[in-house]
Formats: C-alpha cells, sequence, structure tokens
C-alpha cells in the first residue's frame, strides 16, 4: 500500500509538470506577455489628436458647426459654433491608423465635441486649435484631409496641402 501511494504521488508529480510546461508553451505561442495585461500608459487627453485606438462610441459627441478650418503650423485650427456658455466645450480629433494608399494621402479625422452637459442656450462661436504634431512627424505634403464632425457628418470639410508643412506655424 505504501508504494501504491508513492507511486500515485509521483505520477501526479508528473502530470503537473507536464500541465505546467504546456501551460508555458501555451502561453508563448499566443504571445501572452505582463506588458499586454497592463492599462496604456499614456491614456488619450481630450483636446488633442488621437491616432487609432478608438472604438465607435469615441466618435459621439455634441452637436456643433465647423465654419472653416486650416493648417497652422503643425496645428489643425478649426472656427466652431454651438450652443452653450455655462461650461468647458473641449474638441478632439480622432483618426484611424490606416491612411488610403494613394498619392496624395487621403486622411478622414473626425472632430467630436464635449459640451460637458452645459444646458445653457447662447450661441458660441471660437476659434479651437488642436495640436497635430504627432501626424505631422510622419506626414508630409501633399495630401487631403477631410474633417468630420462626430460619426455623422455627411458633408466634411476639406482641406488640400499642396505644398511643404511648415512646423514653425
Amino acid at each position: 500500500m505504501h508504494r501504491s501511494i508513492l507511486s500515485f504521488s509521483t505520477r501526479a508529480s508528473r502530470i503537473l509538470t507536464i500541465l505546467g510546461c504546456l501551460f508555458l508553451c501555451l502561453s508563448i505561442l499566443t504571445g501572452c506577455d505582463s506588458e499586454s495585461l497592463q492599462e496604456d500608459p499614456d491614456p488619450f487627453v481630450p483636446g488633442g489628436l488621437q491616432i487609432g485606438g478608438f472604438d465607435q462610441s469615441d466618435l459621439e459627441g455634441d452637436t456643433f458647426e465647423i465654419n472653416s478650418a486650416s493648417i497652422v503650423g503643425s496645428s489643425l485650427k478649426m472656427n466652431v459654433s454651438y450652443s452653450g456658455g455655462c461650461e468647458e466645450h473641449e474638441f478632439s480629433l480622432f483618426m484611424h491608423e490606416a491612411m488610403i494608399a494613394i498619392f496624395p494621402p487621403m486622411l478622414s479625422l473626425y472632430a467630436v465635441h464635449d459640451g460637458n452637459g452645459d444646458l445653457c442656450e447662447a450661441y458660441i462661436t471660437r476659434d479651437v486649435e488642436i495640436d497635430m504634431s504627432n501626424l505631422f512627424e510622419w506626414l508630409s505634403a501633399p495630401y487631403t484631409m477631410d474633417i468630420y464632425k462626430n460619426d455623422t457628418d455627411r458633408d466634411p470639410i476639406s482641406i488640400e496641402m499642396a505644398g511643404s508643412i511648415d512646423m514653425a506655424g
């Protein structure tokens, strides 16, 4: 009886060792690592340009109008109008990582307005400037940029850049 308990214990130990090795191999093959389980160390800050890493719900926002848009240095300058006046309003840009692989590049950006629950009814018109240096680091002119309001706009504002980008502004 003593020998059968020892034999069972040895077999169980071997099985657990084999299962452990299989789990380790499976983890290596599927690319599981501790870094992929950690949160993004650099989350998106409203008021900037986020390239990739967002979903459709991030493109939903409050109503607004884009009156004009232009590139000034490494920023997008938009003249916008919206109703409000009691809360701070934030504007952000989103762009999918993949660009249309044609020349010149055609970019689709989504401008999103967050009125922070502002229920006031004044009609505000102001300039908004959004830093786009993370895009211009690897983009050179010429290009065409279509700027959509939120995710429902069917009539974007277009900017065509023919010459070189002046990062000094």
